[in-house]
């Protein structure tokens, strides 16, 4: 049920990873302070601190991606993470510190899957985790593939917790990966899990329901997604549900209306909710329900996150968003935030003329996103 979005396609993707691969200063350029070529942006406390060089209030270009295929992306304390790649064959993960890498983007992983899609990326302490879309047969070496990586790099041998899956959105929590499986002949999706040491390749069934399951969020105890099919955002305890899954919001069925990124806090859940071009809506309901009827905090948006997992993020007070360019106006998406208390169905632009944003992660001071062809930090 999945949408695949055609790659944009400019340069050839396998040569540039071989390239970076065999650079030995491109694959410094985004360790941590204690390696060359990166600034820290924390402290020993974690509390982010200045970048040399940056002005605090600027738009900052970290690294060049090299297609704009740009599927996921996370960030931790010191360095920002992303997943890219073309249709077939090579799949790359990536990373740059925060404060920069000179622009040479370290390669974590390459990896060679034949009619896969770059998927969804999450982050902890020591590794990265990823999926890889199938489009097609899930047979396909490493197409349908959950995978984990060192944030160091994996020397191009990342884990493979799963295969012979659909994987779409993807999560993480202090012991196990959670990912959303996509409907195959006609058969419910699913929500799978695995532990991040590894499941012999045998995850468990968390949940399943309505088909074309999208992004995925989770917290200490539940595990919360969206599905296109009929337009519902689910609940499912991580012990599994007893029978089928709570469901916190459901959109009529003969409404086109698709809730695709998703996010959540201690209180509530917030998702994406793509209806027609120029009218889509951010909307959030509690954890606890909303009788079905969620708050709408934004209307009238525009394809926010480029309708794909991954393209909503919170902190401790806005919800973040993009907007997609429109009517083909290149270089008019814009990165938009509302308070979660509500912005009177007023979001406030935090920034403009943004090529094709896609996926965006946030830190304490920064949005991270897509800008064309680079990996951009904006001031929130």
């Amino acid at each position: 049920m999945h949408r695949d979005r055609p790659p944009p396609g400019a340069r050839l993707f396998t040569a540039a990873v071989l390239a970076l691969a065999a650079c030995a200063s491109c694959s410094e350029g985004s360790a941590p302070a204690t390696s060359a070529g990166s600034t820290s942006a924390s402290s020993s406390s974690g509390a982010p601190v200045h970048c040399p060089g940056q002005p605090d209030d600027a738009r900052v270009e970290l690294a060049p991606t090299m297609v704009g295929e740009l599927s996921g992306i996370a960030v931790d304390a010191t360095d920002v993470y992303w997943l890219e790649g073309f249709s077939g064959p090579t799949i790359g993960v990536f990373s740059c510190g925060v404060c920069g890498c000179d622009k040479k983007p370290k390669l974590l992983a390459s990896v060679e899957a034949p009619l896969g899609l770059p998927g969804s990326i999450a982050v902890d302490e020591t590794s990265v985790y990823f999926t890889i879309r199938a489009t097609a047969n899930i047979q396909n070496p490493n197409s349908g593939s959950v995978m984990k990586c060192a944030k160091s790099g994996c020397g191009n041998e990342p884990t493979v917790l799963a295969s012979k899956q659909a994987p779409q959105g993807i999560a993480v929590n202090a012991t196990h990966v959670y990912w959303t499986n996509d409907s195959q002949n006609g058969a419910e999706g699913t929500v799978m899990g695995c532990a991040k040491d590894g499941c012999d390749d045998k995850p468990t069934l968390v949940g399943s329901g309505p088909q074309g399951p999208e992004g995925i969020a989770v917290d200490a105890n539940n595990v919360y997604w969206t599905a296109e099919v009929p337009g519902t955002v689910l609940e499912c305890p991580l012990e599994g549900c007893v029978g089928v899954p709570t469901t916190l919001a459901a959109v009529s069925t003969t409404s086109p209306a698709t809730p695709i990124s998703i996010a959540v806090d201690a209180t509530n859940v917030y998702w994406t909710l793509d209806q027609n071009k120029g009218n889509d809506e951010v909307l959030e309901c509690p954890i606890a329900g909303c009788l079905g009827i969620p708050t709408t905090l934004a209307s009238k948006q525009i394809a926010p996150g480029d309708l794909l997992p991954g393209g909503l993020a919170v902190d401790e007070q806005n919800v973040y968003w993009t907007n997609d360019t429109q009517l083909g106006l290149g270089g008019n998406g814009k990165l938009m935030k509302c308070a979660k208390s509500g912005c009177g169905g007023k979001p406030t632009v935090v920034a403009s003329e943004i090529d094709e944003p896609g996926p965006i992660a946030v830190d304490a001071t920064s949005i991270y996103t897509r800008n064309h062809y680079t990996i951009t930090k904006v001031p929130k």
